[in-house]
C-alpha cells in the first residue's frame, strides 16, 4: 500500500477465495487479512474491486465446494454493505481446471453451474448492498481455446446480468500492445460486449519481466504465458497499452500486479529479495516508476481522439478544460526514427510514448495580462502612507507570481510553487531589511520559474520536479509563444530592479 499510494491510479483489485479453515468453530468467517486489506485501500482513497476464485479446497467435494463458495459471496458481500464495492464476477472461469475447481469447462455441467453461481452473486449483491456494482465477465486472455470457451459462456448468458454496468476481459497480449487492435479475436469480444450495451474494462493486464535461472525454473511457462521482456520493453508496453485501452472506450483498466510475490509481473519489489520493510528505501520498479511518472502528467485530461498519421504512428490527443490540448505519440517501428507532424511543429518519435503540447492551442493572451508597471513607487509618496503602499505594492507582486504559475501551469503543464512574501510590515527602522528581503525573494521567484521554464522547454528536467526514473518525454512548443515567455522574464527583471530602486531611493529620503 505504500508504493500503491504513490501510483495515479483510482482503484484496487483484491480478489478472495475459499481456503482451509475458513470458518471457525463458532461459523464465524476468519477474514480479518481481507478485512485489512478492504480498510487500508478505502482508507487510501481507492476503490475497491473484488472478484471472487473457484479455486479447489482439500477435502471439500465438488458440490461442498460450490455451497461453500456461494455462503462466503454472501457473507462478503453482506460484511462490507455501504462501502461501495465493485464486485467481479468469478475469475477466469472459462480457463477450467484450477480455475474451476480442477474441472474440465467443456462439460455441460459445469457451464451451467458458472452461469448459476455468477447469476447467484449478481442477485446477492443487488439484494445487500445498494451502494455496490457488478462486472460481468471476468474473462482471461484470448487465444483459440480460450476464444471459444468465451463464446460458449456468452451463449450461456453470463453477460445477460441485470444491472450489470460493464464487463470484463484480462487482455495480456504475447508482443507489442498495437496487435490487441489487430487481433480479430479481442475485437470481436469488445464488440460482443458492448452489444450486451455494457462498458468494457480491463480488470488484469501487463508483461512479464526477464528473472534468473532460479526464478525462471520456479515460475516455469504459466509464469511467461505471453512471453518475457526487458525492464525498458515492460515499460513502454505497460503505457503503450494502458493508452491504446483508453483510446477504445474502456471503462476501468486495472494493472497486473502489485502481488510482489508473483515476481515477472510485479511493478514492486519483491519482499523476500527486498529484505524487510523498510519505507525509506522501498521503491517501484523500472517499470512501476515509468507508469507513475508518464501517467501522472496526464492527471485531469481525457482521451479525445486519434489524429491522422501514418499507419504506424499512433497521435492521441488528451483534453482538459481549461488546459492546452495535448499530443501522446509513438512509433510501433523501433528500427528507426519517425517523424510526427502536428501541423506547426514536428516530432521525432520513437517506440517510448512522449508527450506535448498541441502547438495550435497555445495562447499569448495570459502573458500580457501580467504587467509589473502597475507597480507603484512614485517619489512623490509621503512618509505616512508609505509603509501601506510598499505593503500594497508586494501583494501586487504576489498576485503576479500566482499569475505566472498559472500560465506555466495552463500553457505548459507545470505545476510550481514558490517562496511567499513577508506582507508583515516591520518597525520602520525595519524596513530596509524587509523590502530588502522581499526583493531578494522576488528574484530567487523570477530566477526558479525561469529557469525551470527552460529547462524544460529544451528537455533538460528539472530533478525538483521529475525523478531520475522519468520515462522519455519530449514536448514541442510553439516558438513564438516561447518567446514570449522569455521576454517576459527579462522585463519582469529589469522593471523588479527598478522598483527596488525607487523603494530604497524613498527609504533613503525618509
Amino acid at each position: 500500500m505504500y508504493l500503491i499510494n504513490q501510483l495515479p491510479i483510482n482503484y484496487l483489485r483484491l480478489g478472495t477465495e475459499l481456503f482451509a479453515n475458513l470458518v471457525d468453530s463458532s461459523g464465524s468467517y476468519k477474514l480479518d487479512r481481507l478485512d485489512y486489506a478492504v480498510e487500508t485501500a478505502l482508507n487510501a482513497g481507492l476503490k475497491v474491486i473484488m472478484p471472487f476464485f473457484a479455486y479447489s479446497v482439500t477435502n471439500m467435494n465438488y458440490v461442498d465446494e460450490i455451497g461453500a463458495l456461494k455462503n462466503l459471496i454472501l457473507n462478503v458481500i453482506k460484511r462490507y454493505s455501504g462501502k461501495g464495492i465493485v464486485y467481479e464476477a468469478i475469475n477466469e472461469t472459462q480457463n477450467g481446471g484450477i480455475y474451476w475447481f480442477g474441472l474440465d469447462f467443456e462439460s455441460t455441467t459445469v457451464r451451467k453451474d458458472i452461469a448459476a453461481l455468477n447469476e447467484f452473486y449478481a442477485k446477492c449483491v443487488w439484494e445487500y448492498d445498494p451502494t455496490a456494482k457488478f462486472i460481468a465477465g471476468d474473462f482471461p486472455w484470448v487465444i483459440d481455446k480460450t476464444y471459444k470457451r468465451i463464446n460458449e459462456s456468452i451463449s450461456d448468458g453470463v453477460l445477460k446480468i441485470p444491472r450489470a454496468t460493464s464487463a470484463s476481459y484480462h487482455p495480456y497480449i504475447p508482443g507489442r500492445p498495437e496487435l490487441m487492435l489487430e487481433d480479430y479475436r479481442h475485437q470481436d469480444l469488445i464488440q460482443q460486449i458492448k452489444k450486451e450495451g455494457l462498458q468494457v474494462s480491463a480488470t488484469e493486464f501487463g508483461f512479464a519481466s526477464i528473472l534468473d535461472s532460479t526464478d525462471t525454473a520456479h515460475f516455469g511457462p504459466s509464469g511467461y504465458f505471453a512471453g518475457r521482456y526487458d525492464s525498458e520493453t515492460q515499460s513502454k508496453y505497460l503505457i503503450r497499452q494502458t493508452l491504446l485501452m483508453d483510446m477504445q472506450g474502456f471503462d476501468k483498466i486495472i494493472l497486473f500486479t502489485a502481488d510482489n510475490t508473483d515476481k515477472p509481473w510485479t511493478i514492486v519489489p519483491n519482499f523476500y529479495t527486498s529484505g524487510a520493510w523498510n519505507g525509506t528505501k522501498y521503491h517501484l520498479t523500472v517499470q512501476g516508476q515509468a507508469f507513475k511518472s508518464f501517467f501522472e502528467c496526464l492527471i485531469g485530461y481525457e482521451f479525445l481522439r486519434r489524429e491522422k498519421s501514418d499507419r504506424d504512428i499512433y497521435a492521441l490527443r488528451y483534453v482538459s478544460s481549461g488546459k492546452s490540448d495535448l499530443i501522446v505519440a509513438w512509433s510501433t517501428d523501433n528500427k528507426r526514427e519517425k517523424i510526427y507532424n502536428d501541423g506547426n511543429n514536428t516530432l521525432v518519435l520513437s517506440d517510448m510514448p512522449q508527450i506535448f503540447v498541441a502547438s495550435e492551442n497555445f495562447t499569448t493572451n495570459f502573458w500580457s495580462g501580467v504587467n509589473f508597471t502597475q507597480l507603484d513607487a512614485s517619489s512623490s509618496f509621503s512618509f505616512s502612507n508609505f509603509n501601506n503602499s510598499i505593503a500594497s505594492n508586494f501583494a501586487i507582486f504576489d498576485r503576479g507570481f500566482n499569475d505566472i504559475c498559472m500560465g506555466l501551469k495552463n500553457n505548459f503543464g507545470l505545476s510550481i510553487s514558490t517562496q511567499s512574501f513577508d506582507l508583515n510590515i516591520p518597525e520602520y527602522r525595519y524596513i530596509r531589511i524587509w523590502a530588502n528581503r522581499n526583493f531578494s525573494i522576488a528574484r530567487l521567484k523570477l530566477s526558479r520559474l525561469e529557469n525551470i521554464f527552460n529547462q524544460y522547454t529544451f528537455l533538460s528536467i528539472d530533478k525538483d520536479i521529475f525523478t531520475a526514473e522519468t520515462p522519455e518525454i519530449q514536448l514541442g512548443f510553439d516558438v513564438k509563444l516561447v518567446e514570449n515567455v522569455n521576454d517576459f522574464f527579462e522585463n519582469a527583471k529589469a522593471e523588479l530592479d527598478t522598483f527596488a530602486e525607487k523603494i530604497n531611493s524613498l527609504i533613503e529620503e525618509g
